[in-house]
């Protein structure tokens, strides 16, 4: 599995069976864990917005950033995830 989604469900309290390779979500848990990720695919839009593209005029600029910003706000609200 992924480190980064090992470190999500870590960070969701999830309870790892050791040796097993295998984790248990209670509703709270998995509820969190869902978020954590939909929450850090959505700042991924973000960060693809914010890089600079060489020799991008600053209207594909502005346009890519924009896009990003509804690509970020498009899938939280998609699942209902309100901003911090």
């Amino acid at each position: 599995m992924n480190e980064r989604i090992i470190e999500l469900a870590r960070q969701a309290e999830c309870s790892e069976t050791w040796g097993m390779d295998a984790w248990q979500f209670n509703k709270e848990e998995l509820t969190k864990f869902a978020e954590l990720v939909i929450n850090e695919c959505a700042q991924v839009c973000k960060t693809v917005g914010a890089e600079r593209v060489s020799n991008a005029d600053e209207k594909y600029q502005l346009g890519r950033e924009m896009g990003a910003e509804v690509c970020h706000n498009t899938i939280k609200h998609h699942f209902g995830i309100k901003d911090e």
